[in-house]
């Protein structure tokens, strides 16, 4: 079993090493500007968050597409030859159809169509005796304009714009998501290089205070010696000592843990950096808004309340064209064709062969019993309809209490901030008086 467990560790590890582009680096130095710079160009989530609206973009040329026209072209050519008893008949036929269509926002269709037909017969009645054979020629050429137009179902540029402004709105939605990617790349870089920066001070901090417990282990040892203090103290003293170095361990696993998390995010590779330099130090800076100010901000700017307003916009759009579907199919179809032919026998031309207009006027009218289905789609589009009015109104709650809460957090941590910089410098003065009293003996 164990040799099994082993083998899957080592394909597993081989398998892994594709993956993981690594490289050694000595120190790196940054900077919040430089942080923000290098995320945006290397993370690797942002990176692909980008081609989400490319592909987006192409969704929206395919839907599109319909209003597109269309060519058409069809070529036929057949020959036969009979032979009876008393006529031996040759029947060649060459024929070119071509056609062009398109449909229009309003629903609108019109298609152009030409055909080309040329036959020939070639009719031999006496084939011992030296009359020639006779020869009929036929050449035709018709052109056809079709015109139907939706008068019920299917009329009306938002009903047959329905896919394309699905497709718009997704393909905002998409920009919008790879903006709030964006911030959130920008955000959390710079949480990432003050978490570092921070385990960098706490670092400082505890091998300090190793450095002030060793201290005081050696003048306690000292003191043991002279006789001035129990052997006792001793023994807490090394515990103390022990302890600091436990914390020293710990705040440097969380170094390399900081500086490995924000390389990582920031280049989109593992490093192997011996030292991550935080040059730029955090600054408080006072903020003065109004809450009203922030919240119209927020609603204007907040992408997450965006994104919901386009789906309210889209399920706006479902409704109309399910709407319009309950409606029967009532079609006005205009005809207009145009036929010009020749007729010739023994290369002698007859007289005017089928030239004539024609034109045609329908209407018809086709719908399914009942409309149960129809019907269906349209109120589940106007429940989605109703839930994206309630959903957009819940963003807009949670934002105006984000925005309160906000507030409240920073002028919050904007006192913490003071407070325990003012803490900082009291206990450095509690610890020089300390120090000052335990070296006179006054202190233990």
């Amino acid at each position: 079993m164990k040799k099994k467990t082993s083998t899957f560790s080592l394909i597993l590890f081989l398998l892994l090493i594709p993956l993981t582009s690594t490289y050694s680096e000595d120190v790196i130095e940054l900077t919040i500007p430089v942080v923000i710079e290098n995320a945006l160009l290397n993370n690797l989530n942002l990176r692909m968050e980008r081609i989400a609206p490319n592909i987006a973009k192409e969704s929206m040329k395919i839907s599109e597409s319909i209003f597109d026209p269309s060519v058409s072209m069809d070529v036929t050519t057949s020959h036969r030859d009979m032979d009876e008893e008393d006529v031996n008949t040759n029947t060649a036929e060459n024929k070119i159809q071509a056609g062009i269509g398109k449909k229009f926002p309003y629903g609108t269709n019109v298609s152009v169509s030409a055909s080309v037909s040329d036959n020939s017969d070639v009719r031999d009645y006496d084939r011992n005796s030296n009359n020639a054979a006779t020869r009929i020629n036929k050449t035709a050429t018709l052109t056809t304009l079709v015109i139907t137009q939706p008068l019920l179902r299917n009329k009306g540029i938002a009903v047959n714009r329905h896919d394309t402004i699905i497709a718009e709105n997704n393909y905002n939605k998409s920009e919008l998501s790879l903006k709030q990617t964006i911030i959130d790349t920008v955000t959390q870089s710079q949480i990432l290089y003050w978490q570092l920066f921070s385990a960098l001070e706490n670092l400082v901090v505890q091998k300090k205070s190793l450095l002030l417990a060793k201290a005081f282990l050696a003048e306690v040892e000292e003191k043991v010696k002279i006789g001035r203090a129990p052997g006792i103290d001793t023994l807490q003293a090394k515990a103390e000592v022990a302890s600091r170095e436990e914390d020293v361990i710990i705040a440097e696993q969380r170094v390399d843990n900081g500086q490995d998390s924000l390389v990582f995010y920031i280049y989109g590779k593992v490093i192997n950096v011996n030292q991550v330099k935080c040059l730029q130090k955090p600054v408080l800076q006072k903020i003065q808004t109004l809450e009203e100010e922030l919240l119209e901000t927020a609603i204007n700017s907040r992408t997450d309340y965006l994104i919901v307003k386009k789906d309210q916009a889209s399920a706006e759009v479902d409704l109309t064209y399910l709407k319009n579907q309950k409606l029967p199919n009532l079609d006005l179809n205009a005809t207009f064709g145009i036929n010009n032919g020749n007729l010739k026998v023994d290369d002698q031309e007859v007289a005017a062969y089928q030239d004539y207009y024609s034109g045609a006027l329908t209407l018809s009218l086709d719908f399914p019993w009942g409309f149960k289905k129809d019907n269906a789609n349209y109120q589940s589009a106007l429940l989605s309809y109703k839930r994206t009015r309630v959903r957009l109104e819940n963003k807009g709650a949670q934002i105006a209490l984000e925005v309160r809460i906000a507030l409240r957090d920073v002028d919050s941590l904007s006192k913490r901030f003071q407070a325990a910089a003012l803490a900082s410098q009291l206990a450095e003065e509690k610890l020089q008086a300390e120090q000052e009293k335990f070296k006179n003996g006054l202190s233990t």
